[in-house]
């Protein structure tokens, strides 16, 4: 019984030997240092977890390479990774890493990306190399549209010395905002690509009324699209569809990403318009006339505002003008006095309807010194004008033919006539019938023949007629 209490005894001393020597001093060490556990290291990508990897240093090395390799590219920016990258550490002794899957996901899901400054139009954006450059790319998108004595005097609030112009505001139609980002190095802009971005603008729908002599294959050319591309904007039109005036139909074309509005002052000096004041004097002929005073053209200085956008005047507003010389009236003293013999100096047709069958002009190798009348309502031949008859007769060629002299400088001949209803000193007033057409002497079916001369010069007969309002 002794003996089996000692040997109890002693084992229990033995265990307890064992505890002191290995449990104890172990677990003391782990407590007051790490370094005795194996660490490992839990990856996030954006806050999400991909899994770990046994030292962070790969991962490191791995995107240092990266960022080295396009430093000799792009010396002046600042690189970095297009994903936030974090480490968790944990101390296990059971160490489970997929250093390889890890390395291998990072090299195709993360990429080198530059920090630049973010310039944005609402829901459009571009980027450039530092704040300077997008706050220049803004300046240099005012003086595409002002100078930079305008500007300068806008900014400082000075009055420019020649006082015939003022720019009072430059502004955009959408606000721009300068924030920090990244993107890809091969995406930011220099100043001047900046400029021509904005201006030019990108690809944005829009809708286009169909016009007069509108096609499919026109309005596409326009746009700078296929046939098929805008079939697809308009899936309701097929290839052959018949196009209506005013209808819509949804295109494409470059839209700026914003607008510089600039509003200015513009004085400018200005003519002043002279009346024509007419005076009637029934002791002179009808059709002639004076000027009894020569008009002259007034001056005046117009202040005006401006606003345009993009350079071009959508609005104009007179703001103030000042009379600097009234303008002078032109006096003309015209006659209305009216003798049967004298002409008006204003022809009318000379047949009852008709159609120019032929001008005056070359015609079969030789000129045509006339204007031939044909297939009027009815054969009657009158006086274009008040005058009197100083010929009445057979004229070779002509045929039967009638000449008047209208007192005034003018002469009308008709030929071709079947036969005459004047003769010779008789006077006759406009619209008196004075034959009836035919077609006598070198004629090749029945018309009227006439010509019109001003002092012995022919005129063509048409000219006057159209230019004084008749048929």
């Amino acid at each position: 019984m002794f003996s089996s209490f000692l040997f109890k005894s002693l084992k229990v001393v033995m265990n307890l030997i064992i505890l002191f020597t290995t449990v104890i001093p172990l677990s003391v060490l782990a407590a007051d240092n790490h370094d005795y556990i194996p660490v490992i290291y839990h990856v996030l990508i954006d806050d999400k977890r991909i899994g770990t990897i046994s030292n962070k240093e790969l991962i490191n090395d791995l995107i240092l390479a990266k960022i080295d390799n396009l430093d000799k590219t792009y010396k002046d920016l600042e690189l970095t990774t297009s994903k936030n990258i974090t480490y968790i550490p944990e101390h296990t002794f059971f160490p489970d890493t997929s250093d390889e899957q890890i390395l291998s996901w990072i090299k195709e899901n993360v990429t080198i990306e530059a920090v630049a400054s973010k310039l944005e139009f609402e829901d459009q954006f571009l980027y450039l190399k530092e704040k300077e450059d997008a706050e220049e790319t803004l300046n240099q998108l005012k003086l595409r549209f002002v100078s930079s004595e305008d500007l300068n005097a806008l900014t400082n609030s000075e009055q420019k010395s020649d006082n015939k112009s003022q720019v009072l505001d430059v502004s955009y139609s959408t606000q721009p905002t300068i924030t920090s980002g990244q993107v890809s190095p091969d995406d930011i802009l220099s100043v001047d690509e900046a400029v021509n971005y904005i201006i030019k603008g990108s690809l944005q729908e829009k809708e286009y009324l169909i016009q007069q002599g509108d096609a499919l294959s026109t309005i596409a050319q326009k746009y700078q699209l296929t046939i098929d591309e805008l079939l697809k904007l308009n899936p309701e039109y097929k290839n052959d569809h018949v196009l209506q005036i005013g209808q819509p139909l949804i295109v494409t074309d470059y839209q700026p990403l914003t607008d510089i509005i600039v509003k200015e002052k513009l004085n400018k000096a200005e003519e002043i318009e002279f009346e024509t004041k007419i005076v009637e004097d029934d002791t002179m002929y009808k059709g002639d006339s004076k000027i009894k005073q020569q008009g002259k053209n007034g001056k005046k200085d117009v202040l005006y505002q401006l606003t345009k956008k993009n350079g071009s005047v959508v609005k104009e507003e007179i703001i103030d003008e000042t009379i600097v010389e009234e303008p002078i009236p032109e006096i003309i003293i015209k006659g209305t006095k009216v003798i049967p013999s004298r002409g008006t100096g204003q022809f009318a047709w000379p047949t009852v309807g008709g159609y120019v069958s032929s001008k005056m002009g070359q015609r079969w190798g030789r000129m045509h010194q006339g204007t031939d009348i044909a297939r009027p309502s009815r054969l009657d031949i009158l006086a274009a004008d008040n005058g009197t008859v100083t010929f009445a007769g057979w004229s070779g060629g002509y045929g039967n033919k009638v000449e008047i002299t209208h007192n005034n400088g003018y002469k009308t001949t008709y030929s071709h006539m079947k036969s005459l209803s004047v003769q010779t000193g008789q006077t006759v007033s406009k619209g008196t019938q004075i034959g009836v057409m035919g077609e006598t002497g070198n004629s090749t079916g029945v018309h009227l023949h006439i010509e019109l001369y001003k002092n012995g010069q022919l005129k063509d007969f048409l000219q006057y007629v159209k230019r004084l309002g008749h048929n």
